[in-house]
């Protein structure tokens, strides 16, 4: 599965404004692979990686969430 570098930095920038913890980036990384490939692609799209931070059990309040999403610049 392809996911560029790019990607990886914005998992890791809303993990960031998301406040989770190290290591949640690479997670949320996997989480959207797996919605890549519900959708039959090969690669992971920002898109990808904001469906998977919404569903993703982080245990932070949706407002965080919507917040991280809403103010963290899409590649």
């Amino acid at each position: 599965m392809f996911v560029d570098d790019k990607i990886v930095q914005f998992a890791e920038a809303l993990c960031s404004a998301a406040e989770l913890g190290p290591g949640h980036g690479a997670k949320l990384i996997e989480a959207a692979k797996q919605v890549a490939t519900s959708q039959q692609r090969s690669w992971v799209s920002p898109h990808d990686v904001k469906t998977a931070l919404r569903t993703y059990p982080h245990g932070k309040p949706d407002a965080v969430i919507a917040h991280a999403l809403d103010y963290t610049e899409v590649p």
